[in-house]
């Protein structure tokens, strides 16, 4: 029955059947290795591919979707495929031709998941329209030095790349780890980034042996051998590091106007954009936190935060509370809920609504990353002043 419908189909039509099928077998974890490679080589032909990827890998909008098209029957999902395809002379436009083969493969890959899936969970009638939120897992995409594009939890494990004499693997426990296969060679800096979305976390170890793990909504930016006198990297969101010690070459740090500068240390650093600072926690050892305006050195225990202005102020903080996401834990004393839901928005990938005044709400208490997010607001419910209501991705906080 299948075989006879994809005879009838035209070349762009059978394309985009196959991309479903592809992003399908992503998602279920069925795909062979010549398939993930198919798969890669697809997402890195260009960013409209790689966009398209996020945006039907996103748990929660096709869940929603097969919800709602559960409803419908296969004559009706054919016929908007057909719409989309023959659209007459609206093909000869290329923006036109990528939006309308978009719009192929968003609607075949529903297909795949209501009535061709063969493994994987299915969608209860009784729930249909709802929206599944999932806690976040080890999920990033690898940039390499020559722009192309690696979504390293569809990889299986091993080595990635040989670059500048350094390899790059893969490991068992789900992390990117760069080792000096030869001799590095001295030339030119080649960099690599690693980012992760929002609900999505990853860890990697950078080829002086300095770990870093990345949280939700983040990135850093890196050269593949360090070969100046300076380790230099670059963040965005929230990262915590454990640097090798080097007296030689000084490990440096920075996110947007703020420095960090160690020799080996561990250290976690949150400069998310939506925060009201960036600050920079010290676990263990000494380092020295520059902004536009001060530098300071810092001390384990401390924490600086540094505003807009480039305003420095330390204090003392629990290491436990700042690093507890790194374990794998929400750890709140007395934390003001909307930094609370600034982190959980994060790590489910919802978007938090406010329809009550609740600045001077705070909470405390532990709570597993791991938890689903119906748990997580009843613990908060029970010891706060504050309820929730959930619309699809979206949590309202009510007073």
């Amino acid at each position: 029955m299948i075989d006879d419908s994809i005879d009838d189909m035209s070349g762009m039509d059978k394309k985009a059947l196959r991309t479903a099928y592809l992003i399908s077998g992503y998602m279920q974890q069925t795909l062979t290795e010549r398939e993930k490679i198919e798969l890669d080589d697809w997402i890195n032909q260009s960013r409209q591919n790689l966009k398209l990827f996020e945006e039907l890998t996103d748990p929660g909008k096709v869940e929603k979707y097969a919800a709602i098209m559960q409803q419908m029957n296969k004559k009706r999902i054919r016929d908007k495929i057909d719409q989309r395809i023959y659209a007459g002379n609206l093909l000869n436009r290329p923006v036109i031709k990528w939006v309308i083969a978009a719009s192929i493969i968003g609607i075949t890959i529903i297909t795949f998941f209501i009535f061709f899936k063969s493994a994987g969970p299915t969608i209860n009638p009784d729930i249909a329209g709802t929206v599944i939120i999932k806690p976040g897992s080890d999920r990033a995409t690898l940039k390499l030095s020559d722009g192309s594009v690696m979504i390293l939890d569809s990889m299986q494990n091993g080595m990635i790349k040989n670059e500048k004499g350094v390899v790059i693997r893969k490991s068992a426990d789900g992390q990117v780890e760069y080792t000096n296969d030869t001799v590095p060679l001295k030339e030119e800096e080649a960099f690599n980034t690693i980012s992760t979305p929002r609900g999505g976390q990853y860890r990697v170890t950078l080829s002086d042996g300095t770990k870093a793990w990345l949280n939700a909504a983040s990135s850093i930016k890196y050269p593949v051998v360090f070969n100046d006198t300076v380790r230099k990297v670059e963040i965005t969101g929230e990262v915590y590091f454990e640097v090798t010690k080097d007296k030689t070459k000084p490990f440096k740090v920075t996110v947007n106007d703020v420095a960090v500068e160690v020799l080996g240390t561990r250290f976690n650093i949150n400069g998310y954009g939506d925060e009201p600072g960036i600050k920079v926690s010290l676990v263990e050892g000494i380092i020295n936190v520059s902004s536009k305006h001060k530098s300071s050195m810092m001390h384990p225990g401390q924490q600086a935060t540094i505003n807009s202005a480039g305003d420095l102020d330390l204090m003392d903080k629990d290491m436990d509370e700042v690093t507890a996401w790194k374990e794998g834990y929400f750890r709140w004393k007395k934390e003001n809920i909307q930094d609370i839901m600034r982190q959980v928005a994060r790590w489910y990938d919802v978007d938090v609504v406010y329809k009550d005044d609740i600045r001077n709400e705070n909470f405390g208490g532990i709570v597993s990353r791991k938890d689903s997010i119906s748990k997580v607001l009843k613990i908060m419910e029970s010891t706060a002043t504050i309820h929730f209501k959930t619309e699809g991705k979206k949590i309202i906080v009510i007073k």
